[in-house]
């Protein structure tokens, strides 16, 4: 019984070997380059369109003055706090009654707590006041003056002679911090002239009890490197 082999032609071999090489290279290594190159030339792109938001924002952040954001924020911490404070929210009223002449029973901190008054988070103090007709007057129109934003609810009146018994609930607003400050190369909101306006009423308003301190308190911070 015969045999028979087929001799393998080197010129065939190669041939075969190139074919190979070149339907790799065509079909796999070119797409999978190209793609490489196509996802640099994006990040590229994107980092540029990053870098042009940012310029306008970085300068905008130097030209303003950090002692001047510090006496704003002050003031707006002392008008609307970002944390309940019920010992200061109490001073508050304690100061306001005592430059009013008024009365305030039994006001300490374990009366006061939080709640949320018509969507609003407040701390909420029972007040019971005595005091004439001028001098309830004169509370009331302090708590109005007063820088610490501050609300009256629920309010009842007897009177008993010419004095007069008051008992009403006090609401004194706070916001807390956002905990997030938006992308990095979200666009920085400036002030309008109505800002402007709210800032330099609230500043021309009455600080009563304990004054806030920017000390100690934490604002969350962004990425050091936004890359």
């Amino acid at each position: 019984m015969r045999t028979f082999r087929f001799k393998q032609s080197p010129k065939l071999l190669l041939f075969f070997c190139v074919f190979t090489m070149v339907v790799v290279i065509f079909f796999i290594v070119y797409p999978w380059v190209k793609e490489i190159v196509s996802m640099r030339a994006d990040m590229v792109k994107e980092r540029a369109l990053l870098e042009q938001k940012l310029i306008p924002k970085e300068k905008a952040l130097q030209s303003l003055n950090e002692e001047d954001l510090d006496k704003m924020i002050l003031q707006l911490e002392e008008a609307l706090p970002s944390f309940p404070y019920e010992v200061t929210a109490l001073s508050v009223l304690e100061s306001i009654a005592v430059a009013s002449g008024v009365n305030l029973g039994g006001l300490n901190a374990a009366v006061a707590g939080t709640g949320s008054v018509a969507g609003v988070d407040a701390v909420v103090v029972p007040l019971l006041a005595d005091a004439d007709r001028s001098h309830l007057v004169a509370f009331l129109k302090n708590l109005d003056r007063a820088k610490r934003v501050l609300a009256l609810e629920q309010i009842s009146l007897e009177t008993d002679g010419a004095v007069l018994h008051m008992t009403a609930q006090a609401l004194a607003p706070y916001c807390e911090v956002p905990g997030e400050l938006g992308r990095v190369e979200d666009p920085l909101p400036q002030l309008t002239a109505a800002d402007e306006e709210v800032l330099n009423k609230v500043s021309q308003l009455n600080l009563y009890g304990v004054s806030l301190s920017r000390e100690g308190q934490q604002v969350p911070a962004g990425k050091e490197n936004p890359f």
